[in-house]
């Protein structure tokens, strides 16, 4: 469509900006949960009743149309996924309403690399060959919640303090906020640390080191804006900090555990021992008792008998 000679410059503006706002309709935004499935979402729009075996449908991304994502053949009946993508195999589904004009695709299993911009492209068969028809576009972006932040202590009330907020399993990257909750203000703390774990989401920490007294209270505030996610966790130091806690290492406490275990199986041990003991002495004693009876029976009737013949 172009403008006719002597429009005026507004009236050509009103025209780009419609043009403009058109296109920007066209474009829908989906959000992807890491591991989960995600429905990109797409529609026969022609005015005239829907012809299935004149269409061919086509998804792919926006900035690489030579590996499509999944492409339906209504004159076939079956997706042709020999022109499949590697990377999408066995993790795409398209919808179950195909023959009422639904090109929508379903996502499998996504990961952070499904993060991209995709085209569905309609190709009409007219007068022997395709033609596009249609082209929607949709955003596809991945994200996953990030834990409860995690805040462990090291200092006591009174000198420095350092507290060390760590949350994980999130995307994208989020922000980390360090709060006075006394006046909630914000704290300066060290730059963010974030790792990538083995499934494509992030884990991340912030140190703060601070003169803190048994009154202070602080926050640790998450904030992934895809998700509209937004979680703190509060700590108070007279309150939550563990009794003469100058370091948080803990290892004594295992050596002790373990210190006593020990103890506790040679005693048990040394009881059977003696145990085992005791039963062996009373059951030789009883043989020798046993004996000495033998014996003095064996003894009594012979003198018995020998006092018999004497008598005759």
């Amino acid at each position: 469509m172009c403008p006719r000679p002597g429009w005026p410059a507004q009236s050509l503006g009103f025209m780009v900006l419609f043009l403009w706002f058109q296109r920007v309709a066209n474009v829908a935004q989906v959000i992807g949960i890491i591991g989960g499935t995600a429905e990109m979402e797409c529609f026969y729009s022609g005015k005239e009743q829907f012809v299935p075996n004149k269409f061919r449908i086509i998804w792919q991304k926006q900035e690489k149309t030579d590996c499509p994502i999944d492409i339906y053949e209504y004159s076939h009946g079956e997706d042709m996924k020999s022109d499949q993508c590697n990377e999408f195999q066995n993790r795409t589904l398209f919808s179950e309403h195909l023959k009422k004009g639904n090109f929508s695709l379903r996502v499998l299993d996504i990961n952070p690399d499904d993060d991209n911009t995709y085209k569905c492209v309609v190709l009409r068969n007219e007068t022997g060959g395709y033609h596009l028809f249609s082209e929607i576009i949709v955003t596809l972006k991945v994200a996953a919640h990030y834990s409860k932040p995690v805040i462990n202590v090291t200092g006591q009330p009174g000198e420095e303090m350092i507290f060390v907020c760590n949350s994980s399993h999130g995307y994208p990257q989020a922000n980390l906020t360090w709060i006075n909750q006394t006046d909630n203000s914000l704290l300066n703390a060290t730059k963010l640390n974030a790792t990538r774990n083995s499934n494509g989401t992030f884990s991340i920490s912030s140190t703060l080191r601070i003169n803190a007294t048994s009154d202070t209270k602080l926050g640790c505030r998450i904030e992934n804006p895809l998700l509209h996610q937004n979680i703190t966790t509060t700590f108070t130091v007279g309150k939550d900090s563990p009794p003469n806690s100058s370091k948080i290492d803990s290892s004594p406490a295992p050596v002790a555990s373990g210190v006593v275990i020990v103890i506790a199986i040679s005693a048990i041990a040394i009881a059977i021992i003696i145990y085992i003991c005791r039963n062996k002495r009373r059951r030789s004693h009883q043989r020798a008792y046993t004996g000495v009876c033998k014996n003095e029976a064996e003894h009594c009737n012979g003198a018995v008998e020998l006092e018999n013949i004497q008598r005759f």
